[in-house]
């Protein structure tokens, strides 16, 4: 039995996106999908010292619409940079885990930096801090042929021998649209997940933090 996921190459993802690729024996990322605006493919919650929330945002350069992750540069200015590394330095500097923000940091601060590369960097670094050894795979590196969402998925998981497809549960419903179970002879599991250090600390507000700002308070 072959487990594996198809996951976004959100940035610096909260821990329900780790417990999938966890449960997994490989996971590839789908970096050649499109980047969607006003999402997690750019942004997520850090909580700071304060107990304030700050919306860590990657400014982007211009893009056309449809454009995917492998398409899209970061785009910080220097005087931005700066704020960052001030606000990160004065609520982390004592964390363990301050050096992978930092190096972090370094691949944010590169010239050009592609959106898709800062992201699964950002994935790769939690993962490490989490010793999670599951194989990571881009879909870009897959030589894809399908055009339907559902067959692109199907097409995926049979090229990395997948048996078992492991999903979020909000994606049962297009995966039943599409009839997915016609295109994948394989297992599908759905999984549900509430982190619940997360929740403790921001109580009801909806807002699940990342995991990069549960390590740096010391709750992973």
């Amino acid at each position: 039995m072959v487990k594996a996921c198809i996951l976004q190459p959100n940035f610096i993802p909260w821990m329900g996106y780790f417990e999938i690729i966890k449960a997994c024996r490989t996971c590839v990322i789908y970096d050649n999908a499109s980047y969607s605006k006003n999402t997690f493919h750019n942004r997520n919650y850090i909580l700071l010292n304060n107990k304030s929330l700050f919306n860590w945002s990657l400014p982007l350069k211009s893009y056309e619409l449809g454009a995917s992750f492998n398409d899209i540069k970061v785009n910080y200015s220097d005087r931005e940079l700066k704020k960052l590394h001030r606000t990160f330095d004065q609520n982390f500097n004592k964390s363990e885990y301050y050096p992978a923000l930092q190096q972090l940091l370094d691949c944010i601060t590169k010239k050009d930096a592609v959106l898709s590369k800062v992201n699964i960097r950002s994935i790769e670094l939690i993962m490490n801090a989490l010793e999670i050894d599951t194989q990571i795979i881009r879909a870009s590196d897959l030589s894809l042929s399908s055009n339907g969402r559902s067959e692109k998925l199907a097409e995926i998981l049979e090229k990395v021998g997948a048996t078992v497809y492991v999903s979020s549960a909000g994606a049962q419903g297009y995966l039943e649209e599409d009839s997915f179970s016609q295109k994948f002879k394989g297992k599908v599991e759905f999984m549900e997940f509430t982190c619940e250090r997360s929740k403790r600390l921001m109580g009801d507000n909806g807002v699940n933090l990342s995991a990069l700002s549960l390590l740096l308070e010391g709750l992973l």
